[in-house]
């Protein structure tokens, strides 16, 4: 039954990142999903540590939706900002995560940066990469904290934006 589980959550996150490399590439692409998806990844950080915290507010601050919009629907959303969102946001994973999981947030943050420094690296292909692994290690988080609050239940893992 877990095998069932697992290949119909395997088949329904390849849906999801299919459909959503579609709609970046479209010309103009769907940038009210774009933002939502990015809403969606400043919420999960900011769940994660006090409201109104220096930190919380940092986080508000520099993952600024309607900013992240108007850079996009712009197209002033270059290679810089990338840069600094993946950075910005996979530090924040290293930094709120458990330090079990650096290696494998560095493997996933390094693969976007990768993918940016080939011929490939458009926007295109590097935001759904950058939603894929970013997603990827806000539920490492969550993971690990729901094991140590609930050490005797299993843990189903679903992104909120595959929903």
């Amino acid at each position: 039954m877990e095998r069932i589980h697992q290949q119909i959550r395997d088949n329904f996150e390849k849906a999801f990142f299919d459909l959503l490399k579609q709609k970046v590439a479209e010309d103009p692409p769907d940038y009210d999903w774009l933002v939502r998806l990015y809403t969606e990844i400043r919420n999960k950080l900011c769940n994660l540590v006090k409201r109104d915290s220096t930190m919380w507010r940092d986080m508000q601050e520099k993952l600024d939706p309607d900013f992240f919009k108007q850079l996009i629907t712009n197209k002033v959303f270059d290679g810089k900002s990338m840069y600094g969102l993946i950075c910005y946001t996979f530090g924040l994973c290293m930094e709120l995560g458990s330090p079990a999981r650096d290696c494998e947030t560095k493997v996933l943050r390094d693969e976007v940066i990768s993918l940016a420094q080939t011929s490939e690296g458009t926007f295109a292909n590097i935001f759904p990469l950058y939603i894929k692994n970013i997603n990827q290690c806000i539920d490492f988080i969550y993971e690990d904290i729901h094991k140590i609050l609930n050490p005797n239940k299993q843990v189903n893992t679903t992104t909120s934006s595959e929903n």
